[in-house]
């Protein structure tokens, strides 16, 4: 029992939030990819560029879980590997790079959201693809800095490490710099944010709202943009701060007893934003209802047949 608690209940718990980051971040993605209206607007985009990269660090730490609880039954986590073999593993690529995405997509979104308010004629101008251009391009800088911290790995004289691979495979300056940059991007984010309310409050009054299609779409982005803010301040909490404390450690070479729980606390962030969604998006709660279950054509033949009806009869 007490070697169940000990060694399987965290696998347990890491793989039951690696798999939900998979799900929940997983469908999320879809529904905007899949939905047309929704896949149409830029902001939409790169949302759906935070869920990707989400899930392929849900997926990362899934498979991080599972090769773990494989090696403790296997009774060889005890074992001395080189820190390269453990940088080959599909999980360490897919952990690293999916942190590196999200925040600085997160960081990303306020320049967003600050930019749609603050400069709306700039912002009109941008379209779906200049986002996924965007995206693109993060995933590239991504893709760079993974090739660093490879190359760093294979030609770096770092110690051996256990075969169930922590986390301590990257080599000392590269740590503090990864916790520094992920921590600074995302209090960054938060700064910009505070800007954006600013802006908001500022050019509210300056919109024009004598039109009915107007007033909906001033509503849907004032949603849009208090939604997105939850988001920031939730990532604020549950993964800037964690990793800001990591990054104290970094520098000050202290310990940090509690890593275990800010672990916890940045992995269930990519679960309590993708519920902070649901909750207040409308659309993206309509669109997921569609996704999951179709409905037939009967009732789509059925549906609009009666709206036609309606709109006759209103005339």
């Amino acid at each position: 029992m007490t070697s169940f608690i000990d060694y399987y209940l965290p696998q347990l718990l890491y793989g039951t939030q690696g798999l939900l980051i998979c799900l929940l971040n997983g469908l999320l993605f879809l529904t905007i990819i899949v939905d047309k209206s929704l896949r149409k607007r830029k902001e939409m985009i790169v949302v759906a560029g935070l869920a990707g990269s989400d899930f392929i660090f849900g997926l990362g730490t899934l498979i991080y879980a599972i090769s773990r609880s494989l090696v403790l039954a296997n009774g060889i986590s005890k074992q001395k590997i080189s820190a390269w073999i453990c940088a080959l593993t599909v999980q360490f690529f897919l952990q690293h790079f999916g942190q590196q995405m999200l925040i600085i997509i997160n960081l990303v979104i306020s320049l967003e959201r600050f930019v749609a308010v603050a400069y709306p004629v700039v912002y009109m101008k941008l379209n779906s693809s200049d986002a996924a251009y965007l995206l693109a391009s993060i995933g590239g800088f991504c893709f760079i800095d993974s090739a660093v911290i490879y190359f760093s790995i294979y030609y770096g004289s770092l110690p051996a490490v256990s075969a169930d691979c922590p986390v301590t495979v990257f080599p000392p300056w590269y740590s503090q710099y990864f916790y520094t940059l992920i921590s600074a991007l995302g209090f960054l984010s938060i700064l910009i944010y505070f800007g954006v309310f600013v802006a908001y409050h500022r050019a509210q009054s300056a919109l024009p709202s004598n039109v009915l299609n107007q007033q909906s779409h001033n509503a849907m982005q004032r949603r849009l943009t208090v939604t997105l803010g939850i988001v920031c301040f939730s990532t604020l909490f549950l993964f800037t701060i964690p990793y800001g404390i990591f990054a104290w450690g970094k520098w000050t070479k202290t310990y940090i007893t509690i890593g275990s729980l800010l672990g916890n606390m940045t992995r269930m962030s990519s679960i309590v934003n993708v519920v902070i969604y649901i909750v207040r998006q409308k659309e993206l709660r309509t669109a997921m209802v569609k996704l999951v279950i179709p409905q037939s054509k009967v009732s789509t033949v059925t549906s609009d047949a009666s709206r036609q009806l309606r709109l006759r009869t209103a005339f």
